[in-house]
This record gives C-alpha cells, structure tokens and sequence, in this order.
C-alpha cells in the first residue's frame, strides 16, 4: 500500500518505506489518531494531505527534474561527516535544533545546479508573506511560521491536545471523540507537513496549501495579514506532460562524473520556457 513514483530511480528504494500508507485520507483523518507518518514520498507527488474536496497543487518539479531523486541530494558525498553520504543529511544543527542561525547546509553541486548562486535550503526567490509576519522570507521560514500558526489555533480551539519536542500534535482518545471534522483535519494537515521534514523544500506549493486552506477551514478566515496563496494545480497540464516527458528522455536529467545531479541545457531552457528562472 502506498504512492509510488514511476521514475524515481535509486530513489525508489527510500521510498519504499518513506510514504504514508495511507489509502483513504478521509477515513484515516476521520476514525485514526495517528495521522500520517514518513510523508516524503507522498509529499513529493502532492497526494494524501487533505484537501477538502478541492486541488491541492500536484507532483513536485523535483520529481521530474532530479535524477534519483532522494538519493541524489540525501547521499550526494561531502567532506563533512554530519552532512551527505551516509548521513542522509542536508542539514547540521550543530546541537541547537532550536537555534536555526549556526546550522551547516549541503546545497553546493545539489541545488545550485538548477539554483545558481544558492547558498541555503531556505531559498528566497519565488517566496512570498505566506504566513502574515509583514516578511517575505526563504520557503523554509514561511512554511515553519504556517505551522506555528496552525497549530496555535489549534491549541486555541482544542483543549486537551499534546506537542511534543518536535511540534507534532498528538490526541488523546478521549479528547479525538469530542473534535469536529474541520479540528482533526488541521490536525493532520499539520502534522502530515512538519513529518514531511522539508519545510517546503519537497514540494513548496503544496505545503503552504494545506495550511493555509487548514487554518481557514478551522477558523472561518484566511491567515491573517499573509498572502494567500491560490488552490489549483501548482503546474499545469501541458507542463506536467512535457516534465513527464523530459524525465523519461535519455540524458535530459543526468548524474555527473561526482553524482551530483543536473539538466541538460535543452532541459534547462524548456523549464525556463514555463518558470522564465530557476534561479
């Protein structure tokens, strides 16, 4: 059980065991506690957040422009023992998981080969105020400020609720018998995007989605002062078919002589024809 990805490459093998399972989101949202656990996978294709009915974004572009997927950024070698390889690693918290301003990053000869010139994991282009904090800051900083908020309101309106060290949200039984629908919905919205571990990287357009829509399903209104980023599909049809293509193309997406990943120029200029930068 669970979400695949047909051309994942090395990267299958991790996801084999990092995606949901979950079948029904509905049912699962609605009668388990649990919520969803080792989202990467799911996140990565936009699928098992739930969206009320509606379109939620869609299939990350990394996931048809990154050779191996997981395996070429987690595993990418580095001189540091903490970060790459073996590690998995693309980020060092030095000790200080709550202090983000000392944490060593591997994004040299990953993201920088579509990304030129970017030095963090909290990348600024294409951002907006997703969380109303009157800043337009990296991805990683709007999405980790989306679910402060979420989960603020949530303990607003929830009595009884549990957090622990890491954000998640638990419920006990008896306080899940006496939540509506809309509670337990932001619930797992929010803990379904915090499991994710990215904060935005896999699959940016999604996460800001769910959390944004999970705030306005639980509290009537639209994050306050932010920029509200519009439900729809993330890339379009047409662009989906020509990514789909591109990813299955021989040499368009490839390893270099040090396993990094990168595009060939004619797939480089076909993304800019959509996104008009990658920078």
């Amino acid at each position: 059980m669970g979400n695949v990805l047909p051309y994942a490459g090395k990267g299958g093998l991790c996801m084999g065991c990092h995606h949901s399972r979950v079948a029904d989101v509905t049912s699962t949202v609605t009668t388990s506690r649990g919520g969803a656990l080792r989202t990467q996978t799911d996140m990565i294709l936009g699928v098992s957040g739930f969206t009320y009915g509606q379109i939620f974004g869609g299939t990350s572009v990394h996931a048809y422009v990154v050779k191996d997927t997981c395996v070429a950024c987690h595993m990418k070698k580095s001189y540091e023992r903490t970060l790459g390889g073996h590690s998995f690693a693309l980020r060092d918290e030095m000790g200080t998981p709550e202090d983000l301003s000392d944490d060593r990053t591997h994004v040299e000869g990953l993201c920088t080969n579509c990304h030129t010139g970017l030095g963090t994991l909290d990348r600024v282009a294409g951002t907006a105020d997703w969380d109303g904090d009157g800043r337009a800051e990296g991805t990683q900083s709007e999405v980790r400020g989306l679910l402060a908020i979420l989960r603020a309101a949530i303990l607003a309106r929830v009595s009884g609720l549990t957090v622990n060290e890491h954000g998640l949200i638990g419920i006990p039984s008896s306080v899940f018998s006496t939540m509506t629908e809309a509670e337990k919905a932001a619930v797992y919205n929010h803990n379904f995007v915090l499991n994710d571990g990215s904060f935005g990287v896999h699959n940016t357009g999604y996460a800001v989605m769910l959390l944004q829509e999970g705030y306005r399903q639980l509290t009537g209104q639209a994050v306050p002062g932010a920029v509200i980023v519009p439900l729809g599909p993330t890339i379009p049809w047409k662009t989906r078919q020509m990514l789909e293509q591109l990813a299955s193309t021989p040499g368009a997406v490839y390893r270099q002589a040090d396993g990094s990943p990168a595009m060939s120029a004619g797939a480089r200029k076909a993304l800019r024809a959509v996104y008009g930068s990658l920078e």
